[in-house]
């Protein structure tokens, strides 16, 4: 929306004619649909224009109503996830509260904390090397979890879209071996919080791609992602580092456990809580 001519206020989605009926034809010409966002980047503040709680509770709320309509009987539907913006503990906490217990399957919100692409390559690499601008992650993760249990909602953490710079990232650090230390420590930090997927922006696209836009060769992180995909479970263990903060430790059951097949008691497989890895 930013940059657009489009200026509050917003049509409702419960108040266009023909929307259940429109939507209807558009999902049936889709062979599989996973998801459906509403909205982008418009909570709280927003990024170029904002959308407040109340009109977005009503829109999310007719989305899933809407799903829950067209989708009567099969066996699956699309998740409706909501807002993708921003994390502001008080816009999320009213959201959530106005959306329980089961009026959304899945919160998201977006991460760019190393801040704008364009800054210099050497405060880029500042920030992924420096333990309290990694850490400040943290508070997010923590408080949506916390709002989440606390509204009684049957609704999961997401996050929904997470380059660490935006404005396409900047060549040759977020495309570079270096980036892998803010990704990784934000995969393990996101899951040690119970944050069920993952998005990462993007697969091909800006400066941060897991792909070369070139040569589409793979970028480090395409192979951080590869090895976090095929080796890490989704039970979380609580791993404790007493030390430098400079070093990081997140444990999980491994994807696929070492059997012994002499013992029947030892489980081929550990099936638990990040549960996907998304690549944009």
């Amino acid at each position: 929306m930013a940059g657009s001519s489009v200026r509050p206020p917003f049509p409702l989605l419960t108040e266009a004619r023909n929307s259940t009926l429109n939507f209807g034809q558009t999902m049936n010409s889709i062979s599989k649909c996973v998801a459906l966002l509403a909205g982008n980047e418009l909570s709280g503040t927003g990024v170029g224009t904002k959308v407040g709680v109340a009109q977005y509770v009503k829109d999310a709320i007719a989305l899933k109503t809407t799903v829950d309509a067209i989708y009567r009987g099969s066996p699956e539907k699309p998740l409706v996830l909501a807002p993708g913006g921003f994390f502001d503990a008080r816009w999320y906490g009213e959201f959530i509260a106005k959306t329980k217990p089961d009026m959304l399957n899945v919160v998201t919100h977006h991460i760019y904390n190393l801040g704008a692409g364009v800054d210099r390559d050497t405060q880029l690499m500042d920030r992924i090397l420096n333990p309290k601008a990694l850490d400040g992650m943290a508070g997010p993760f923590r408080d949506l979890q916390g709002l989440l249990k606390a509204a009684g909602t049957s609704a999961v953490a997401w996050v929904g879209e997470s380059g660490g710079a935006y404005n396409s990232g900047h060549h040759l650090v977020t495309d570079a071996f270096v980036f892998s230390f803010w990704f990784l420590d934000q995969l393990g930090m996101s899951a040690k919080f119970d944050t069920k997927s993952y998005c990462r922006q993007s697969f091909i696209g800006g400066n941060y791609g897991l792909l070369n836009t070139t040569t589409f060769q793979p970028n480090p992180d395409y192979y951080s992602a590869l090895l976090w995909h095929r080796l890490m479970g989704t039970k979380v263990l609580e791993a404790k580092f007493t030390g430098s903060n400079m070093v990081r430790a997140y444990a999980h059951c491994a994807k696929h456990a070492v059997s012994d097949p002499d013992d029947p008691t030892t489980p081929s497989h550990h099936h638990s809580n990040i549960d996907r890895l998304i690549i944009h």
